[in-house]
């Protein structure tokens, strides 16, 4: 297997379980995932997967896409440079630098990007495996001009980065806003 290989996992069970028996080697691996659009709508009696044509009474819809990215370094590939590159997800979190380099303390820069072009100033969350408030992040922060941020991960472990994009929606029948959600996982050593 080389870092260009492409591997379609399997469904298994449920329709979000995906799975695929493997040998890795030493190296950075990348997976995707991303749900289909779907349509929301709030009304008398909470949340229904519904637009506004087929549910006239709602106070708010929207159109939803969830992106998801998770890099693992296996026996030192920290080197790969296609965990850099943009993978063409609509919204997405890319590392300036394979995580795998990153120590604790250390700054870990990414930039967010919808439709390829980065987001100016949007709110970036992080936190930890095992971080217990759930009121609270360990790092928050807003991108800059250039979609730019660098997350300080002062713990070693699993990270989860999020992003939440919302913008009106094109078709104003169907929904009032399109709604983006999008995580980076990562694995930061001691």
């Amino acid at each position: 297997m080389t870092s260009n290989d492409i591997i379609t996992l399997d469904q298994v069970g449920e329709n979000y379980a995906y799975q695929k028996k493997l040998h890795l080697q030493k190296g950075s691996y990348m997976i995707l995932g991303f749900c289909q659009p779907s349509f929301w709508s709030k009304g008398p009696g909470g949340w229904a997967q519904k637009d506004r044509i087929q549910r006239p009474d709602a106070t708010l819809a929207r159109e939803a896409i969830l992106c998801a990215k998770t890099i693992f370094n296996i026996q030192g590939g920290e080197d790969d440079d296609f965990i850099t590159k943009p993978t063409g997800q609509k919204l997405e979190i890319v590392p300036m630098i394979s995580p795998g380099k990153v120590k604790v303390g250390n700054k870990f820069p990414v930039k967010v990007l919808y439709d390829g072009e980065p987001v100016k100033t949007i709110n970036v969350e992080a936190t930890f495996a095992g971080f217990s408030d759930k009121n609270y992040k360990a790092f928050q922060g807003r991108t800059d001009l250039k979609g730019r941020i660098d997350i300080i991960p002062l713990k070693s472990g699993y990270w989860v980065v999020k992003v939440k994009h919302v913008i009106e929606h094109s078709n104003k029948k169907r929904a009032d806003e399109f709604v983006l959600v999008s995580t980076l996982t990562f694995k930061i050593n001691g």
